[in-house]
């Protein structure tokens, strides 16, 4: 793994956390104005990152434009404005995820490694640009959850070990990957993948896809039960199998295989953090016992 200082990367997650959990703190009273206290946190975070050299001013301003943009969906606007700024934000959070926006210093943790015998080269970064979209589009478009049931729980497990099993063997069938417990990372690798899967990888992707194109699809289907529960699962997992275009046919099929599993995740238990976690755990699950990302 590259060699970078670690403190401030530390401090850096520390604050993403704090401003991650700041979105079910109560809002605070100021002169007559509700104001969230997750306003404070993302601040103190961007200029965190601005201060170390994670990201530039151009990119912290593109973060703001994407916070605002939300923040008027979300408001009591006209509906074809609100669908405009919906459609801009959409396209924002692709050109953040695909890393297309300047004045982001991603981190380059491991580079052109085979994670696994025989399998495919693999590198993998630190992107702060997918975190910080995929964190805002959290702070202000998911909905505060205070319970999670445990019933949810088992539901979320279940469908993630189903889908796994599926998707997984489906990819062996297809040749795309393998058994394989030959592992040649360490610990250190390990925790790091976990970590980004959780914070970033698995949050941004299910926050985008299933908290905010999911969640606003419901919307449209609310007087039709059967409309209801296929239309928006089948379009998310689609649209998610497409953003996966860059592994080839095969992959985008796998990819929307998975996507549906953990929309339904996301259907039944309208919690995106069972979704989050649902994600990185089939990931972990891919990790472990198969060929990482894909067979040579």
């Amino acid at each position: 793994m590259h060699q970078v200082a670690q403190w401030p990367i530390f401090i850096a997650l520390v604050l993403y956390v704090i401003t991650f959990l700041s979105r079910n703190i109560k809002n605070i009273e100021f002169k007559n104005t509700a104001v969230s206290v997750w306003w404070l946190t993302l601040s103190v975070l961007l200029i965190w990152l601005i201060l170390f050299g994670f990201i530039s001013a151009v990119a912290v301003n593109i973060i703001l434009l994407l916070t605002i943009s939300l923040v008027i969906l979300e408001s009591k606007h006209s509906n074809y404005f609100r669908v405009s700024v919906g459609i801009f934000s959409f396209l924002l959070f692709l050109v953040l995820g695909f890393h297309l926006v300047p004045g982001f210093e991603n981190i380059l943790v491991i580079e052109d490694q085979a994670l696994k015998g025989y399998s495919a080269k693999f590198s993998s970064y630190l992107n702060f640009d997918k975190a910080l979209a995929g964190l805002v589009f959290y702070l202000v478009t998911v909905p505060r959850s205070y319970q999670v049931k445990f019933t949810h729980i088992i539901c979320a497990f279940v469908i993630t070990l189903i889908t796994a099993s599926i998707v997984l063997f489906t990819g062996i069938k297809l040749g795309l990957i393998d058994f394989n417990t030959d592992y040649a990372f360490g610990a250190e690798f390990f925790c790091f993948f976990i970590l980004n899967q959780i914070l970033v990888v698995a949050m941004a992707e299910e926050v985008f896809f299933r908290g905010f194109i999911q969640g606003k699809l419901y919307l449209l289907f609310t007087s039709n039960k059967l409309l209801l529960k296929t239309i928006p699962l089948s379009i998310t997992s689609i649209l998610f199998g497409l953003v996966h275009f860059g592994g080839g046919v095969e992959y985008v099929a796998l990819a929307t295989l998975a996507g549906f599993g953990y929309g339904l995740v996301y259907q039944l238990t309208r919690n995106i953090q069972l979704t989050i976690i649902s994600h990185a755990l089939f990931n972990m699950i891919h990790l472990l016992f198969f060929t990482y990302p894909l067979s040579i």
